[in-house]
């Protein structure tokens, strides 16, 4: 006679500790969209406004359009294969007298 045993297995409890991460100084909270930026912040370059405007230089005028081209007709391109293919006429075979 063999006596069986039955083992059950039953999975450890979920553990509820929490791992917390490191905080780095560096990072700051997002700021709300309608806060001004801080002062110590750089400008965004991404940002479209002029942080800064600044009146237009003077210089030289801007340079005249240029001319419309004359409408000329477009060349004929140039042959580059010779002249069209034309098959050597070939004479007429002539008849053979049969024996």
């Amino acid at each position: 006679m063999t006596a069986t045993t039955t083992m059950t297995v039953t999975a450890a409890p979920p553990t509820t500790m929490t791992i917390p991460m490191p905080v780095d100084p560096d990072v700051r909270p997002p700021e709300p969209p309608d806060a001004p930026p801080r002062p110590t912040d750089p400008p965004d370059p991404l940002d479209p406004a002029p942080h800064d405007p600044q009146p237009p230089r003077p210089g030289p005028d801007p340079a005249p359009p240029d001319p419309a081209p004359s409408p000329e007709p477009f060349p004929e391109p140039p042959d580059r294969h010779g002249p069209p293919f034309r098959p050597e006429p070939h004479p007429e075979p002539t008849p053979q007298p049969s024996p």
